[in-house]
């Protein structure tokens, strides 16, 4: 759900919002966005061998920026990370560079419940004067019996206590794919939420997203009015390479083309670059990129943030990120091997039966289930010696599910069709 929203979102603004941080240029909207779309929280190695053995985790980020061509890179802002067991980021300490001394400046805390699904999020903001974090913002999150987020309810922190703020809805399609979001703000005169906008989620044959129509509600005629819409394109491997932005011209009538964007992949099939122009002809203008580079493990190690120059028609870069993760070996790394076999349908459609041979009887096993990529799409725990199945929907693609209990380490490469 997450990553729908980020591929509507995510390009664009990673690319031309900008905030001011503390009098320091630092596009909050960008990172964050660039965070969820190129798929970096949860990120593990490429490499179905090691998994079993060796997990990555995202120690930290560093983040340089720079005013021109000829500029060096100035270091202004760094992001620590904490994880729990299960290697989740449990807390997030962002921290500002002033007068070369590291100074605190908001802090993330983070709560999952049993099958690794976020239920909670608070905001802390560095108070100077009482040396101290003070409540900013958080996050409730709900979700359905398939592990889909509901609803998410955003409350911010004034006048010494908690005021509803925003609220997020989602609903999904028979193939759990998400169909429509609606975003609603809290009235204090009417004490009640009011919706603001609602985007419309549609799907090709392969259930793959095609497009994005974005609706804003208008107070005086009650009703839904067109704002934008977006149409994206994939190749032959279903990775998404265009994407075309458009606004409503409430005069004409008609879609108005704002943007066009295209992706690059690595042969991993992670995103190397995404570009933005002002149309479709790669020959017009361009506006803004990103570069992604990636370590031998394939964890992300830099992002380049990049701005078009048409005087000098040069890329000039603004902004680098630099990514640090460290290695954490689990379990017995001893060579023998259990004797387990698992019967399920390959290819697989999640919530069908497995039954795994080999299990001790009754004892808790954690499922988890891996992307090609290395990224984590699910958890959940299960007794052996009875069937169970996956309780997530998962979108079409070819996965890793790993079984974990006690000494045991099992994987079984899973194709999933819808």
């Amino acid at each position: 759900m997450f990553i729908l929203r980020a591929i509507s979102a995510a390009i664009c603004a990673m690319l031309l919002t900008t905030t001011m941080s503390q009098a320091q240029e630092f596009d909050e909207d960008k990172t964050a966005s660039l965070t969820t779309f190129l798929g970096f929280e949860g990120l593990r190695p490429n490499n179905p061998n090691q998994i079993f053995d060796l997990q990555y985790f995202k120690d930290s980020t560093y983040f340089f920026s720079k005013d021109g061509l000829y500029e060096e890179f100035v270091l202004q802002k760094k992001i620590e990370y904490t994880h729990d067991n299960q290697g989740f980021i449990n807390e997030e300490t962002e921290m500002l560079l002033v007068d070369n001394t590291w100074q605190l400046y908001r802090r993330n805390n983070f709560r999952y419940n049993s099958s690794g699904i976020l239920e909670y999020r608070i905001t802390k903001a560095w108070d100077v004067g009482s040396e101290s974090f003070s409540n900013y913002e958080r996050n409730f999150y709900t979700s359905n019996g398939y592990g889909l987020i509901e609803t998410e309810i955003i409350e911010m922190f004034f006048l010494d206590q908690w005021h509803a703020f925003r609220k997020f809805s989602y609903q999904y399609n028979t193939n759990f794919d998400i169909e429509e979001e609606l975003e609603l703000f809290w009235s204090e005169d009417s004490l009640e939420w009011v919706p603001s906008l609602k985007i419309i989620y549609s799907y090709n044959s392969d259930n793959t997203l095609s497009s994005e129509l974005t609706q804003v509600w208008d107070e005086s005629s009650q009703s839904w009015e067109n704002d934008s819409f977006k149409d994206f394109e994939y190749n032959e491997d279903d990775q998404l390479v265009n994407l075309t932005e458009s606004d409503w011209n409430s005069l004409t009538e008609r879609w108005d083309q704002r943007a066009f964007q295209a992706l690059t992949y690595t042969p991993l099939g992670q995103v190397a670059n995404a570009s933005t122009f002002d149309t479709r002809d790669a020959a017009s203008a361009a506006q803004a990129s990103v570069e992604a580079t990636y370590d031998e493990n394939g964890n992300l190690n830099t992002t380049l943030f990049k701005e078009w120059d048409p005087d000098a028609e040069l890329w000039i870069t603004s902004q680098k990120q630099v990514h640090f993760w460290s290695e954490q070996l689990i379990g017995n790394l001893s060579s023998s091997v259990e004797e387990i076999t698992c019967f399920y349908s390959n290819p697989h459609f999640a919530g069908l039966p497995w039954l795994c041979n080999g299990l001790m009887e009754n004892e808790t096993y954690q499922l988890s289930v891996f992307d090609y990529t290395g990224a984590l799409f699910h958890v959940q725990a299960f007794k052996g010696g009875h069937t169970f199945r996956i309780s997530s929907s998962l979108p079409n693609g070819l996965y890793l599910v790993v079984i974990e209990g006690g000494l045991t380490r099992h994987a079984e490469k899973v194709l999933i069709r819808n």
